[in-house]
């Protein structure tokens, strides 16, 4: 061997030896797993530990690919659901927060060519097998009028709502729970169709809203939507 090819070698072996125990164990861990890690905001712009889990989160979470010449394919991979949804459309990914119908992990479609109309997919996980009496209990729920002054202005609650219809209906053997109703968002009626769907311990919120001279118009895009869906486990 020649002296400098030695030389590098040797020097190669000591570096392993002074190592610390340990971390070459850590520097093989996945690079996801720090982004789970506490971390206060700063100005040099670290992400804080909600964010970072968020990001983390949606980063895996979203996939999509072209399906169709008219949809787009949603998976996610993490809640184990597929969806397709209008080409030209963009989705966000709304993480829960604290108040009643605002506890589900939301991911909501729309189009600037279709304003005012939606479509979503929330996942809502009750720790406990669903049941149909937990399908129109969480409807009740949702849809509830705000009892104190200061939920008018709490925006997880719905504004002036109004239930039109609840039935319960069944999809590929499921028993699961449609309702319609009406509330005020930014000033404007919205008019909502939902349909609960029993998962295990989750229930899977499938969600159309539209003005109301719109909600007729646009309702094919729901049925395209509900139709689409497919629980991937």
């Amino acid at each position: 061997m020649r002296p400098h090819l030695f030389l590098v070698a040797a020097l190669s072996v000591i570096t392993l030896l002074c190592v610390p125990q340990g971390i070459l164990a850590r520097d093989t861990q996945p690079a996801l797993v720090s982004l789970f890690l506490p971390s206060s905001s700063s100005s040099s712009g670290r992400l804080t530990y909600r964010a970072a889990k968020t990001k983390a989160k949606t980063d895996k979470q979203r996939k999509s690919s072209a399906s169709s010449a008219s949809s787009l394919e949603y998976r996610d991979l993490i809640n184990g659901l597929s969806v397709q949804y209008p080409k030209g459309w963009s989705y966000v990914f709304s993480p829960p927060e604290s108040g009643v119908t605002a506890r589900y992990d939301w991911t909501i479609f729309s189009s600037s060519t279709a304003q005012y109309t939606s479509l979503a997919v929330g996942v809502l996980n009750l720790k406990k097998p669903v049941t149909t009496a937990d399908l129109q209990k969480d409807f009740a729920l949702y849809t509830q009028e705000p009892k104190y002054a200061e939920d008018f202005q709490n925006s997880h609650f719905l504004i002036m709502p109004n239930v039109l219809s609840s039935v319960l209906s069944t999809w590929q053997k499921k028993e699961t729970h449609v309702g319609t109703f009406t509330h005020r968002y930014q000033s404007r009626d919205r008019k909502v169709r939902q349909i609960r769907i029993p998962s295990g311990n989750r229930i899977i919120v499938l969600e159309y809203s539209a003005t109301p001279d719109r909600f007729d118009r646009d309702l094919h895009l729901f049925e395209d939507f509900t139709k689409s869906f497919a629980l991937l486990r």
